[in-house]
């Protein structure tokens, strides 16, 4: 039916994340498009700047699982991916390609809507502001999209798809008819507001054919909140306690009872 993928599992139960690229499965070429593409970005400060996106084994795995998986009609079947992993990892800049992969890049379709959301409108505008520099370090890229920097918006012209960051005030964010939303660092996004921003956003991808909800984040503190739900389902799925294939749960995490000074 759908490409099988098989995870190492450690004592715990728990299906652990291959970083091994290899070890997906590619039927559809989707991967190898979406790693083509992010390979071909150009990265902008520090000692990277001026230099290509070179993924890291890690990230390239990422993407396999995220895009490898497809339904017998040759359709993504991923639908939700929550990538947890610690800070320092650069999990920003690669959310950022992928968006801008959902934007202007071979996941683009007419008319697509590309959400990044975080807490409040600054860490929102930290996603967008990647993809933004993304774009400026290429002049063809450059060409092809009007920005609109101070309202955290670009627009693609060829395919009417706009990309734009918004905060998680969610009583303002009713009419949109998203296709890829990013949920960046939810951990901190306040329990009542959160909920009901994904909430809008997730429903308003009904319309889609193929949307797809990246949710990237550090596991953060608690137990309450839209972050802590989606950490225990990721657990759940990933042990096989729930079976959905459509969700990829990336951990990068020690197991809870491991010693924290080893």
């Amino acid at each position: 039916s759908f490409s099988t993928i098989r995870l190492p599992v450690r004592a715990s139960g728990m299906k652990t994340f291959c970083t091994d690229p290899s070890a997906y499965e590619d039927p559809s070429g989707r991967s190898n498009r979406l790693c083509r593409f992010l390979r071909n970005l150009t990265l902008w400060e520090g000692d990277f700047g001026g230099k290509p996106f070179v993924l890291h084994p890690f990230q390239e795995a990422i993407v396999r699982r995220i895009y490898g998986p497809t339904r017998p009609d040759g359709g993504r079947l991923v639908r939700i991916a929550c990538i947890w992993i610690p800070r320092g990892n650069a999990k920003t800049t690669l959310a950022a390609g992928l968006a801008l992969a959902h934007f202007m890049g071979p996941e683009a379709e007419e008319g697509g809507q590309v959400i990044a959301a975080a807490a409040d409108r600054a860490p929102a505008g930290i996603a967008f502001n990647c993809a933004h520099q993304f774009v400026l370090q290429d002049e063809v890229l450059t060409a092809r999209v009007r920005a609109a920097e101070s309202r955290k918006q670009m627009r693609h012209p060829k395919t009417a798809s706009v990309f734009k960051a918004i905060s998680s005030e969610a009583y303002s964010k009713h009419g949109m008819n998203c296709s890829f939303f990013l949920a960046d660092e939810i951990h901190a996004w306040p329990a009542e507001d959160g909920r009901k921003l994904y909430g809008v956003v997730t429903d308003s991808m009904v319309k889609r054919s193929a949307p797809l909800t990246i949710i990237i984040s550090t596991v953060g503190e608690g137990t309450g909140g839209l972050a802590a739900g989606l950490w225990q389902y990721s657990q759940r799925v990933a042990c096989g306690e729930i079976i959905d294939p459509t969700f990829a749960p990336i951990i990068f995490a020690a197991d809870p009872n491991t010693d924290w000074q080893d």
